[in-house]
């Protein structure tokens, strides 16, 4: 049985997630729900989007790949993750 999550907690916890990623990358890494269009069985799914920074020291690219490690545990750890949101 699938569990489910109200819309309204389930975008706070959404909303606290993003803030949390956005501010370990400077703004580099953002998480994303992934799009589920028209499909009435549709199960909660994040997925990761990064810019481009273009050519960077070892050691901003070490520190980037820091930050995006810790994205993608966050992300997988998501608790509302295979979720079905539900009104109310």
């Amino acid at each position: 049985m699938v569990k489910t999550v109200a819309y309204e907690e389930f975008r706070n916890e959404y909303r606290a997630l993003t803030k949390e990623i956005r501010l370990l990358s400077d703004d580099r890494i953002e998480a994303y729900e992934l799009p589920t269009w028209g499909d009435p069985n549709a199960t909660i799914q994040l997925g990761l989007n990064w810019s481009a920074c273009g050519t960077k020291t070892i050691e901003q690219t070490e520190d980037f790949v820091i930050a995006l490690q810790t994205a993608i545990e966050m992300v997988k750890n998501f608790k509302y993750n295979g979720y079905k949101i539900v009104e109310g």
